[in-house]
């Protein structure tokens, strides 16, 4: 082989990688590290360094992913093209021919149809290299190879480079438990960067994580605070069996590196981290300890309402949180309370702190009441997500709804915290964690201010209008408010003490952020409003559901309870389905059932929980037939009709395709009700099933299974729906939908349409 020639001045051509958005941090890091000529690209910087300071940049960048050594650069019209390029290179220089060696490709090249091809490709241009001039050929390993080859290709210019880091610069090597979703350590880095850490640490400040995870701020934090270079607990690099790496030069940086460390060492920060979860506790304690650094550090297992401001917190410091990220519309809700106690907490506590918080909803911001110092858009892995960063004494006291003061000086919304369900979402680095359950709070009233007073005095007055009718009827489940006001756009329905309510889409017209702050209005003023725990309450969002989304659980806290209505005891959950189990608008057809079932067979079409079924057993049914698609809600109806004490023998649940029940059905009945989705694309059905389109052929098939002077109940919810004339030409049809709206419904009496339907 030729001997290489290289010397501490050599000026190499790198690209440092960095996650996108984070290219500028990268380019002031390479500055202080004293690289002069850099370029800010897509997703990295490009940059000039000698050998020492490419050094320097894999031990001490913070938010680097790869350092990459340019190697060969050129225009590829196909893959011969890419051939040649990578065959070009003086590889002798780099690697001998006993080295292993792995190969990255990504990007388009004609004649490559997929990445693993063009890995081949450059695989064997590389021992091709070899083969010609020694006769033998270097082996690949997938695992720790001795060089690590990156081919990058766009618009058919092709960089060969060689990885020096090895492996991503964010995986430390100090981790030994991460959770199953880690916030990684360079964008961790990356925030604290944002929020003016390193300048805080140098007055001695404090470092609070109040849902710490396994403690990826905290980590990062302390290497910043003890000036510790983070590739100093790695294990592996891509440039120690590089044939021009200097041994001597990277043992005088690792030298260097750890005398900044025992001097850093000595700072006077102290960190602290909490969480709920007594597991990512214990991560945080094992990953903080292989860090090997004498620093303050005070790790708890605690819920965010036992946030406090201790005697031994210094002055000066930053509040860095990931809280819980959500989804769905009941998750928003349990987050607009937390991160609403968060900004609390923090104007109670730590007015005269920094404070950041990394949030997949900038809409939550709003709920911290803050007024917002930056913001800054980032990825969480796929997941985007925005970084908002408060200065001291940020609060906006003057701005909270329904916020008094008691005698204990403590806030609604921390009460909510307290003792709010169990909630599963992801904190910092874990994806599962728990707000602690406690005591039920007492309701505290408040006045309200602004324009939610015209929603709070329309509840109200809507409760001031049912009572009577509530109390005459026994009612323990109906409908409240539905979106009486269209600024406040919510069905609120009540369910004995307890409360589900439903968001409706707000249309593209209306303002997002609108839209969610009057959400917000709802949230803050229900609890008082209707006298229940904000735990009581149960918040989501109406949207059309197709497929099995109809049927999936919106979470799984099986919070199952039972209400009466008239003789039947129905279960309902306001937690985990989309809806309750209990439609409230058929209540008067499921009373009309009880009452006309006496020594009749009753079949029920779409039967969702079998609640009209259950009626018409308890009203003297000889037998009942329950028919829905959904595996969930046939069990669900067969717990209804077992709570009633019926027999499940003589009234059984089926779980079919109605369409396919119909046809194969050998029984008749004397009455049948049939309430189809509008809209149903499962997997479990032969063909999409469109209530418009396919109704008249639903109710033929249904028609055919009625005893003479049956009578087949047909209703829908399909706004814009329009029976086929043929039917009534062909049955005697009467539209009942009047008698079949409540007076909780009143309102809104497009709740449903509603027809009897007999043979002429």
């Amino acid at each position: 082989m030729t001997e290489i020639e290289n010397s501490p001045e050599t000026v190499y051509e790198l690209f440092v990688t960095c996650p996108k958005g984070l290219e500028h941090l990268v380019d002031l890091e390479l500055e202080s590290f004293g690289c002069q000529t850099r370029k800010i690209q897509f997703a990295g910087v490009a940059v000039e360094a000698t050998l020492d300071q490419m050094y320097h940049i894999c031990l001490y960048s913070r938010v680097a992913n790869r350092v990459l050594l340019k190697l060969n650069q050129g225009k590829v019209l196909s893959k011969d093209y890419l051939y040649e390029l990578v065959k070009s290179i003086d590889w002798q220089q780099h690697m001998r021919t006993t080295s292993t060696f792995k190969i990255t490709f990504n990007g388009q090249v004609q004649g490559i149809n997929n990445s693993l091809y063009g890995m081949q490709l450059i695989k064997d241009a590389v021992c091709d290299y070899f083969r010609d001039l020694y006769g033998v050929r270097p082996n690949v390993a997938k695992s720790q190879p001795d060089l690590h080859i990156n081919v990058h290709v766009h618009k058919d210019l092709a960089n060969v480079y060689l990885d020096l880091s090895g492996d991503s610069l964010h995986r430390r090597g100090y981790k030994k438990d991460s959770g199953k979703a880690p916030l990684k350590e360079n964008l961790a880095a990356s925030l604290l960067l944002k929020a003016k850490w390193p300048e805080l640490a140098k007055k001695g400040a404090a470092l609070i994580d109040p849902t710490c995870g396994s403690g990826t701020f905290l980590t990062e934090a302390i290497l910043m605070a003890t000036d510790t270079a983070p590739g100093l607990y790695r294990t592996y690099w891509g440039f120690e069996r590089w044939l021009q790496h200097d041994p001597v030069l990277w043992n005088n940086q690792l030298i260097d590196a750890r005398k900044r460390r025992s001097i850093g060492e000595k700072t006077t920060c102290k960190f602290y981290g909490f969480d709920s979860d007594g597991g990512a506790i214990s991560y945080t304690e094992r990953n903080i300890a292989s860090l090997n650094l004498n620093v303050n550090v005070t790790l708890n297992q605690q819920p965010l309402a036992k946030l406090v401001r201790t005697d031994d917190m210094p002055d000066v410091g930053l509040l860095i949180a990931n809280p819980p990220y959500g989804e769905r519309m009941s998750d928003k809700a349990h987050l607009t309370n937390l991160y609403q106690f968060i900004g609390q907490s923090i104007h109670q506590h730590f007015n005269d702190y920094n404070s950041a918080i990394l949030t997949n909803d900038a809409q939550l911001g709003f709920a911290l009441n803050m007024r917002l110092g930056h913001k800054f858009q980032c990825l969480n892995g796929k997941l985007e997500c925005v970084f908002l960063q408060f200065q001291p004494d940020s609060f906006k006291a003057d701005r909270v709804i329904g916020y008094n003061k008691t005698e204990s000086d403590s806030p609604v919304v921390e009460k909510a915290i307290e003792s709010s369900p169990v909630m599963t979402a992801s904190y910092d680095d874990e994806v599962t964690t728990s707000v602690e359950t406690t005591a039920v709070p007492k309701v505290e009233s408040f006045e309200p201010t602004g324009p939610v007073v015209d929603f709070v005095n329309r509840v109200k007055k809507n409760q001031k209008r049912l009572k009577s009718w509530i109390k005459k009827n026994n009612l323990e489940a109906y409908r409240l408010y539905d979106a009486d006001l269209p600024e406040y756009s919510v069905a609120i329905d009540i369910y004995q003490n307890k409360a589900l309510v439903q968001e409706y889409r707000a249309p593209k017209t209306i303002d997002e952020q609108k839209a969610h702050s009057r959400m917000m209005d709802i949230i803050q003023v229900l609890p008082s409003t209707l006298g229940f725990a904000p735990e009581h309450i149960y918040y989501k969002e109406r949207e059309r559901q197709r497929g099995k989304s109809q049927y999936e659980k919106q979470q799984d806290s099986q919070a199952c309870f039972h209400v009466n209505e008239y003789q039947a005891k129905l279960e309902v959950n306001l937690s985990d389905y989309l809806d309750s189990g209990l439609f409230l608008d058929h209540r008067p057809i499921r009373k009309w059932v009880f009452e006309n079932s006496q020594g009749k067979s009753f079949l029920n079409l779409f039967c969702y929980t079998a609640s009209v079924s259950v009626h018409a057993a308890l009203g003297g049914a000889t037998r009942t037939t329950s028919v829905d698609l959904s595996n969930t809600y046939t069990k669900w109806g067969q717990r209804n009709i077992a709570q009633n004490g019926l027999s499940d023998f003589q009234h059984r649940c089926v779980a079919s395709d109605c369409f396919e029940f119909l046809k194969e059905d050998e029984k008749f009945y004397d009455l049948i009700f049939m309430d189809p989705p509008t809209f149903s694309n499962s997997k479990k059905l032969k063909d999409v099933m469109d209530i418009q389109r396919d109704h008249s052929d639903l109710i033929d098939l249904s028609m055919r299974r009625l005893n003479d002077g049956g009578t087949l109940i047909f209703s829908n919810n399909f706004k814009k729906f329009k029976l086929d004339d043929q039917l009534s030409q062909m049955y005697d049809v009467k539209e009942i939908t009047k008698q079949t709206i409540d007076l909780d419904f009143a309102r809104h009496n497009n709740i449903h349409r509603c027809w009897m339907i007999k043979a002429k």
